[in-house]
């Protein structure tokens, strides 16, 4: 009988770990304001449609090329690895590291790369944004100065 009951502890245990990753959980969402980003970015993709389906193309294609290689080097790795364990082939072993190198850095520079120019479109409509908000307040400004 003490057995189950051990049983019954342990499956007790693994629902309050549950519990404490979903509270560990929503304290971060809530610590990042989850709820309040997503809601200012849903708002801007239904007031920016054109921005947001450009947005949307533009990551799908950069991430093209990012996919392409990490599937790449995950199969270089894997099969350096592979031909290291079955044929002892320390030299395919050493180019598949250098090729991985070489590809890893290619990779993280097409990342920033892109992140760059996300960044910078996404600051060039917020600049445009900003000047046409300045340019109504001046415009207003100007109509009051002129009736007094």
């Amino acid at each position: 009988m003490d057995k189950p009951s051990a049983g019954k502890a342990k499956m007790g245990s693994i629902y309050e770990d549950e519990d404490q990753i979903s509270a560990v959980l929503h304290a971060l969402s809530d610590y990042f304001e989850v709820k309040q980003k997503l809601n200012t970015i849903k708002e801007f993709t239904f007031s920016h449609p054109v921005v947001t389906v450009f947005s949307v193309v533009l990551l799908t294609l950069c991430s093209i090329p990012i996919i392409c290689f990490v599937t790449f080097v995950c199969g270089s790795m894997f099969l350096g690895v592979t031909g290291f364990v079955l044929i002892e082939g320390t030299m395919l072993t050493l180019a598949t590291l250098f090729l991985g190198g070489a590809l890893l850095l290619v990779g993280l520079c097409a990342v920033g790369f892109s992140s760059v120019l996300v960044a910078g479109f996404f600051l060039y409509e917020l600049s445009i944004q900003l000047m046409n908000d300045l340019s109504k307040r001046l415009k207003a400004k100007e109509k009051l100065q002129r009736k007094e």
